[in-house]
C-alpha cells in the first residue's frame, strides 16, 4: 500500500469534514458534535425503529408484519425500553434475532432458519 502526506491544515480538515457529513447525512457538524457529547454523557439512546415504522418478526417458521405504535423508555434506564404494537410487546434486544426492519431481512432469516431445519 502506497503511502503519502498530505500538506492540510487542520481547520481546513474539519471544514471539509462538516461539508461532506452536511452533504451526505443533512446534519449540521455542530449537530454531530452535540450528538457525541450526549453519548459521552450517557444521554444518548439509539432506538432500533421509531413510531410508525413496520417491523416484521420471524416466529414458527411464519412472517408477521406490525406497525410500531409506542416507544415507552424507563428514565431510571435509557436501555430498559419496551416497543409496543397492535399484536405484542417487543423487546429492542430481539431485533435482528426475532424482529426485522424490513420484510428482506425477515425473509433471509426465515431462510437461512429453513436451511438449518432440514
Amino acid at each position: 500500500m502506497a503511502k503519502f502526506e498530505v500538506d492540510i491544515d487542520m481547520n481546513e480538515l474539519f471544514a471539509l469534514f462538516e461539508e461532506h457529513i452536511q452533504k451526505h447525512y443533512g446534519v449540521p457538524g455542530s449537530r454531530l458534535g452535540e450528538l457525541i457529547e450526549a453519548d459521552r454523557d450517557g444521554r444518548c439512546v439509539v432506538l432500533p425503529c421509531k413510531v410508525g415504522d413496520t417491523v416484521f418478526q420471524v416466529d414458527e417458521g411464519e412472517i408477521y408484519k406490525m406497525e410500531v405504535r409506542s416507544i415507552e423508555i424507563d428514565s431510571s434506564d435509557p436501555n430498559d425500553m419496551s416497543i409496543f404494537t397492535d399484536e405484542l410487546t417487543l423487546d429492542p434486544r430481539d431485533f435482528r434475532q426475532d424482529v426485522f426492519r424490513t420484510e428482506r431481512e425477515a425473509k433471509a432469516a426465515l431462510k437461512e432458519r429453513r436451511g438449518d431445519e432440514g
